[in-house]
């Protein structure tokens, strides 16, 4: 989509932006924390993004499309339909003309969206939001505290991401004159990726430290997610031919340098030799690790009675294995859950942190036994000097 480029130019950030879409910092890490409904959710507003982009093909097949995503992404992660809904503002406002004619065939669709949308938002938004208006204001606390661990799970940079909206709002400025409708896509997609973000914002108070989970997952996705518009839009400005091109050009190559600097400076969880395709490591068996090191692992520590846990027996993977375990916990009596409790947040936030504070953590969020499976000897002493307690049972095991 590099408007107003060559058709060089276009094919080759294709390709760089395909392959950056199956690196491991981009859908890696979304096999890594189990984030089932990333790449849906990416899917879906990149498809709203070439709806916009082709709307004027179709303007009122279009309307019921972008409906539909906006149906799609308010079941998979409600705050991303604000991306397809300003779009779809967008699109109402630039073609209500023709709108005012549309053929019946147009009806229909817009009409199938429109159920579609409301399905979703009697079925699952509205009761989720009626729930957390109706619930006291320290039960909403609780739910985002226990909900807080780390946020450095998630591949993300706030310094990043603001380069890139405003990259994408110069680019789409520049390139309104070769494609008007691309331009106002870009905008469009950078007012609802900020409106998106919105109640993440409101609810933190302070912006120094690092990101909670879910602040830190939406600017991850967000990010992933408008970069293909970003590219095509600047690679329409650099591959422009225009007598006046030349400012913009030099405007727009400096934010990708800026771009690329913060990227090679940028602090993440995840290694330089980890930069590599996701195929690869799938092929390989490398870093995703076998099923018996993960799942069956995760299988046989079960247990309804007591909490069992592998600490420091296999490093690599035991954290991994606490989180898939996190997601079968009995249900919180408080919050009829299992996803709203704190055990689940302490068994999440330790990430590979295996000091005895972390293990005490850990027992001190459940009434449960506690049973850990550890080849380090001098667990037991560490832990019970730390948090004594008849619940902890420890077993040295060996290789």
């Amino acid at each position: 989509m590099a408007v107003g480029g060559s058709r060089k130019l276009a094919v080759v950030l294709a390709a760089v932006t395909s392959i950056g879409a199956i690196s491991m910092p981009v859908s890696g890490s979304l096999f890594d924390l189990g984030q089932i409904n990333g790449h849906l959710v990416i899917a879906a507003s990149l498809s709203a993004i070439g709806v916009a982009v082709a709307a004027r093909t179709a303007p009122g097949a279009s309307v019921g499309l972008l409906l539909c995503a906006i149906a799609v992404l308010a079941l998979c992660w409600t705050p991303f339909a604000a991306i397809p809904g300003a779009l779809l503002a967008m699109h109402i406002l630039r073609f209500r003309a023709q709108l005012r004619e549309a053929q019946i065939q147009d009806v229909a669709l817009i009409g199938a969206g429109a159920l579609f949308l409301a399905w979703s938002l009697a079925g699952w938004t509205a009761p989720v939001l009626i729930n957390v208006a109706q619930s006291s204001r320290s039960t909403n606390q609780g739910r985002v505290q226990v909900e807080t661990y780390s946020g450095a799970l998630n591949p993300h940079s706030l310094a990043l991401t603001s380069i890139i909206l405003v990259t994408t709002i110069v680019a789409a400025m520049f390139a309104r004159r070769a494609s008007r409708r691309t331009a106002d896509t870009g905008i469009a997609t950078v007012v609802g990726v900020i409106i998106g973000a919105l109640p993440f914002a409101l609810s933190m108070s302070d912006f120094s430290g690092a990101l909670p989970y879910y602040p830190a997952k939406y600017v991850s996705l967000a990010t992933i997610a408008i970069v293909p518009l970003t590219i095509g839009l600047a690679g329409g400005v650099l591959g422009s031919h225009s007598p006046v091109g030349g400012p913009q050009r030099a405007i727009v190559t400096g934010a990708a340098v800026a771009t690329g600097i913060v990227v090679v400076t940028l602090p993440t969880t995840y290694q330089p030799d980890t930069w590599r395709a996701l195929p690869v490591a799938f092929a390989t068996g490398e870093h995703f690790g076998s099923h018996e090191a993960l799942a069956g692992r995760a299988i046989t520590l079960s247990d309804e009675d007591e909490l069992k846990l592998d600490w420091l027996r296999d490093p690599d993977y035991d954290f991994a294995v606490s989180w898939l375990q996190s997601m079968a916990l009995p249900l919180d009596e408080a919050h009829h859950s299992n996803w709203q409790n704190g055990l689940r947040a302490a068994m999440r936030s330790h990430i590979h942190d295996y000091s005895p504070g972390a293990a005490c953590a850990i027992v001190s969020a459940t009434e449960r036994p506690v049973h850990f499976y550890t080849r380090e000897p001098s667990l037991e002493s560490q832990v019970r000097t730390l948090c004594p307690s008849d619940r902890i049972s420890f077993e040295l095991v060996g290789a």
